[in-house]
């Protein structure tokens, strides 16, 4: 008689933190900027995207209302897979409380640079990029970009410097 020996294997699988959310507020004056609350946010946008972009677990960053600028070629460089949210009072705990209409977040190239630069699988919502200027896209550039959601936004006053490319946002191609 032969026996047989059934092994039944498990696997187990962990997600890590999929999803988190970080918080960016320009008015953050209590000195911690560890952006995990509104108390302790961000004040740039760049530094919540940097943290949720750690990991590679993707996640959300709400952007509270304010003008936010930088200081290199791009105000905001967006991160793989990241949802960049504006339009938040600063106050709120669930996404559907926010009110975009009522409170502007504004990523401002001061005549100097480009606001957004694009990235895969990424999500722009609720933001009014202006003042920019760069030689392509000076709103938002999205060279070699696929699967980017842009949705609730205003360009206005974006300059390309480049004569046939898009002031307000260039698109260059998918990947």
């Amino acid at each position: 008689m032969r026996q047989f020996l059934l092994v039944v294997g498990m696997c187990v699988f962990s997600l890590g933190e999929v999803g988190q959310t970080w918080f960016v507020d320009a008015d953050n004056a209590g000195g911690t900027e560890d952006g995990l609350s509104w108390a302790t946010a961000f004040s740039s946008i760049q530094a919540g995207l940097d943290a949720a972009a750690v990991g590679g677990a993707g996640g959300e960053v709400w952007v509270a209302e304010g003008t936010y600028t930088g200081d290199g070629d791009n105000v905001v460089e967006l991160q793989l897979g990241i949802e960049l949210q504006g339009g938040f009072a600063g106050t709120e705990s669930s996404r559907d409380e926010r009110i975009r209409e009522g409170h502007i977040s504004i990523i401002d190239g001061e005549d100097a640079r480009r606001c957004v630069l694009g990235a895969n699988s990424a999500t722009l919502d609720g933001f009014t990029l202006t003042n920019a200027v760069a030689s392509i896209g000076g709103g938002m550039r999205n060279s070699r970009v696929s699967l980017l959601t842009v949705a609730n936004c205003i360009f206005i006053d974006n300059e390309s410097t480049f004569v046939p490319a898009g002031g307000g946002s260039d698109g260059g191609g998918g990947a």
